[in-house]
């Protein structure tokens, strides 16, 4: 009887030492774990961080280039990679060319996409330059308008295919959805002027009657439109 008691006594106190074994084993790598999972939440903070940085940078680099491509009416020329940072040499040459306004335009998107893109990054930064640009832009549509409601192609370069009223590549759709969201949410524009507001909305309302009347007409009937 003795000798089994001490037998069993010795078992459980072997399994107490074996759990307590497991116990402090177990801890050990719970701590490790944790550990590790608070060290890979700060290298993926970090790299986030890092590349929301960058992304930062580049879209001010960004800002910067379409501020130096605006010219001195307010409008914008086309056809330069307006989403990718520019070059100092790219810079420092389209300051230069400012007062080229005869290049100034609404075809393949120029001027309203630009105004989009300071619009959003205004309300980011705060950056007045970016209110000025926009406002700068916001007039060179109103005064680039016919007073028949369209919108040539360049302006104020008024000779030849560019004096045309322009549907073609969204131009003149473009033109008129920005001045839309002028009056439609005031909140993004909050450096305009009312008055200026209201000739946005007189300029839509043109523009659609000049959309109207520029449908073909066949046979009686309303159809097409040309570009």
């Amino acid at each position: 009887m003795e000798v089994h008691a001490m037998m069993a006594g010795n078992r459980r106190s072997h399994r107490k030492r074996n759990w307590k074994k497991i116990r402090k084993t177990n801890e050990h790598f719970q701590n490790r774990k944790e550990r590790l999972c608070v060290i890979n939440f700060l290298l993926i903070l970090a790299l986030n961080l890092s590349g929301a940085a960058g992304a930062q940078d580049k879209t001010i680099a960004i800002a910067e280039k379409i501020l130096a491509y605006q010219r001195a009416n307010g409008g914008w020329p086309k056809n330069y990679e307006y989403d990718k940072p520019g070059t100092p040499d790219e810079l420092k040459q389209a300051r230069s060319k400012k007062e080229k306004i005869e290049d100034a335009t609404i075809d393949n998107g120029a001027t309203f996409k630009e105004m989009g893109f300071l619009v959003r990054w205004y309300r980011k930064t705060k950056d007045e330059r970016y209110a000025d640009a926009v406002k700068r832009g916001v007039e060179y549509l109103l005064e680039a308008q016919y007073d028949n409601g369209g919108w040539p192609q360049y302006y104020p370069k008024l000779d030849g295919y560019f004096r045309h009223i322009t549907f073609n590549d969204g131009a003149m759709i473009g033109a008129m959805s920005l001045l839309k969201d002028v009056v439609n949410r005031p909140e993004a524009y909050p450096y305009l002027e009312d008055h200026v507001r209201k000739r946005a909305s007189l300029a839509i309302e043109k523009g659609l009657d000049c959309i109207l009347q520029c449908q073909v007409i066949q046979d009686g009937r309303p159809t097409v439109w040309c570009a």
